[in-house]
């Protein structure tokens, strides 16, 4: 188990790196997927909102930059 590492703390020694999990798969995504739909069907995202999808691969994109 990785050690709790405030995030400022962790990006300013480089351990962040090695923490960095912005998208689950399996079951998770679906879940994720049901939830940004309630949120949008009730009005919780208050700016314009992009498709899921389109924002798992903005995500993925920021995961990736992160972990390189």
């Amino acid at each position: 188990m990785l050690p709790h590492i405030p995030p400022v703390r962790a990006a300013n020694t480089g351990t962040l790196q090695s923490m960095t999990t912005l998208l689950y798969g399996g079951g998770a995504h679906s879940v994720l997927a049901n939830d940004f739909a309630k949120m949008l069907a009730d009005g919780t995202l208050l700016d314009e909102n992009e498709p899921f999808d389109a924002l798992v691969e903005r995500c993925a994109s920021i995961e990736v930059r992160a972990n390189s």
